[in-house]
């Protein structure tokens, strides 16, 4: 019991602390999302994969909420994006997959490359 409220603590406090984590990321094209989110609406959206993409857990950021925002930085530059969808994630396992507006955006033109991400 007390090691299950520590894990607990160790969890909140890993997600109160704004973190900066380099991350595998990858991009894809569908205009709708499982949401049914037109995510070709003209605004930055991203995709959080699953840690394991065999059990599609959707948590390879920890289980973001719905429209989460995050800071996306990648060689140099910045955009803001928010969660619009989860997906089962693919080859290599990425974390976070890129919509192509957000791709575009970055200049994020190869098929999977690291970038850094922080929840704000």
């Amino acid at each position: 019991m007390l090691l299950d409220k520590y894990i607990l603590i160790l969890e909140i406090m890993e997600d109160l602390i704004i973190t900066i984590k380099n991350v595998l990321a990858s991009v894809f094209s569908d205009k709708i999302g499982c949401r049914d989110n037109n995510l070709y609406d003209g605004g930055y959206y991203y995709v959080e994969l699953s840690e394991d993409y065999t059990k599609k857990d959707f948590k390879a950021l920890r289980g973001l909420s719905f429209g989460q925002k995050l800071r996306i930085i990648y060689n140099g530059k910045t955009v803001i994006a928010s969660k619009g969808d989860v997906g089962t994630g693919g080859y290599n396992h990425p974390k976070i997959d890129f919509h192509i507006n957000l791709a575009n955006a970055l200049g994020f033109n190869k098929g999977l490359d690291y970038v850094q991400i922080e929840k704000i």
